[in-house]
């Protein structure tokens, strides 16, 4: 795409804002991007993250899904959309458990479409293989750790993580390879979002799922947790 130096220095400032953490302003400035050219599906996916972390869970859907209608090719739009509709199911106080986990359900078409776009895709493999966990499909979380175990490079810890959480709440013992991997202190830490999983176990606290199953649960997210604290990047948006 080629911007004029209207669009550029839009652009530059709505990125700009973005670093700092000033969502509300890298909407705006994303708003005049787009009625500079609302073709640019760019710019819909940009206001629609924006949108995302001010907990505008509506506008982001709509702006993710204007953006895939310009550029259905674009795996990594289809994984956004699973992860706006992931997050107005945790962030919304009304919705009951089953309803939050039908959501879950429905983001993993979109985390499929943009596997089937993109297989080597380390977040979408990962995003998946969570959804399935919030679903409680736990073997099918656990398949999916198996076919993605080949892609994930860059995200191996998280994958651990997640790993070890389906076979835990499957009443399995966990992975001897999977704990190598998740209680190496020289284990690389990249940036994730725990509200998921955090709303999970809340869910089945209260649902009355088998208590040793979730305290060993929560060790292992506590061990995360804890990593974030020695130097890591831990994302929470809440």
């Amino acid at each position: 795409m080629k911007r004029d130096d209207h669009q550029q220095e839009l652009h530059f400032l709505a990125d700009n804002s973005f670093g700092n953490k000033d969502y509300e302003t890298s909407e705006q400035y994303y708003h005049r991007l787009i009625e500079a050219d609302p073709t640019e599906y760019s710019y819909h996916s940009g206001i629609s993250f924006a949108l995302r972390l001010q907990g505008k869970l509506d506008e982001a859907v709509a702006s993710i899904d204007q953006a895939i209608s310009l550029n259905p090719q674009d795996a990594n739009l289809y994984w956004m959309r699973a992860a706006a509709m992931k997050s107005f199911a945790c962030k919304q106080s009304d919705l009951t458990i089953q309803d939050r986990r039908e959501t879950f359900r429905l983001s993993i078409p979109y985390e499929q479409t943009s596997l089937s776009l993109d297989p080597t895709s380390e977040e979408g493999w990962l995003d998946l293989i969570e959804s399935r966990i919030c679903i409680l499909d736990f073997h099918g979380a656990i398949g999916d750790l198996g076919r993605s175990n080949r892609y994930i490079q860059r995200l191996r810890l998280i994958w651990a993580f997640l790993g070890s959480l389906a076979f835990i709440l499957a009443g399995m013992e966990t992975d001897p390879e999977l704990d190598s991997i998740f209680f190496n202190p020289d284990a690389s830490f990249s940036a994730w979002c725990l509200i998921e999983l955090e709303r999970l176990l809340k869910d089945l606290e209260q649902e009355g799922f088998d208590p040793s199953r979730l305290g060993e649960a929560r060790v292992y997210l506590d061990h995360f947790i804890e990593k974030k604290g020695r130097g890591g990047l831990l994302m929470r948006l809440i």
